[in-house]
């Protein structure tokens, strides 16, 4: 893993997990035994999140190295995915809903109830921070506009599930991939 302070080094423990500097040997966090679905860290690296049990989702300074905040969430989490400015985090939940979190008060933005059939796998927030592409076990993806939750429109075209999407740099194209080897 690639984090604030450099590579880093996740080593087994008795009761869970050890992260450290890998240079180093300063820790960074020791992570409790769970379930460790959904695990991401920020992309300047600065935050990691997992869920701890189901229906808790630890978030990890990494750099302050304060003590985990812990957002409680209705179901198990499948996905999770943090915005580039680090101000949100997407969760995909177990029952297919969406949650939408701002990283900088803890709170729910908005939650989208989703369908049981088909959790939410990845994430991709759009470049100017205004959409969040999703996709999961369904043959489609979707787009959401980032104020309310609300689906904006549904990618179509795969036979089977769609596992990856990501926004082309400028934010007018997205890219999914699907089980069916088709991008």
């Amino acid at each position: 893993l690639r984090v604030a302070e450099g590579e880093i080094c996740v080593r087994r423990e008795n009761h869970g997990f050890h992260l450290s500097n890998a240079t180093t040997g300063r820790n960074i966090a020791d992570i409790p035994d769970g379930a460790w679905e959904g695990m991401q860290s920020s992309e300047d690296g600065r935050f990691f999140a997992m869920q701890v049990a189901p229906g808790a989702v630890q978030i990890f300074d990494l750099v302050k190295r304060a003590s985990p905040r812990t957002l409680e969430v209705p179901q198990a989490l499948v996905s999770c995915r943090f915005s580039a400015d680090d101000h949100y985090l997407a969760l995909g939940l177990a029952d297919g809903s969406v949650e939408l979190h701002d990283m900088r008060n803890g709170s729910r933005v908005w939650t989208q109830k989703g369908n049981s059939t088909s959790p939410h796998l990845a994430f991709d927030f759009s470049p100017n921070g205004t959409r969040l592409a999703t996709c999961g076990h369904s043959d489609e993806g979707e787009v959401m506009n980032m104020v309310d939750g609300h689906i904006l429109f549904h990618l179509v075209g795969h036979g089977q599930s769609v596992r990856s999407i990501a926004w082309s740099p400028d934010g007018s194209r997205l890219a999914t991939g699907s089980d069916d080897q088709t991008i």
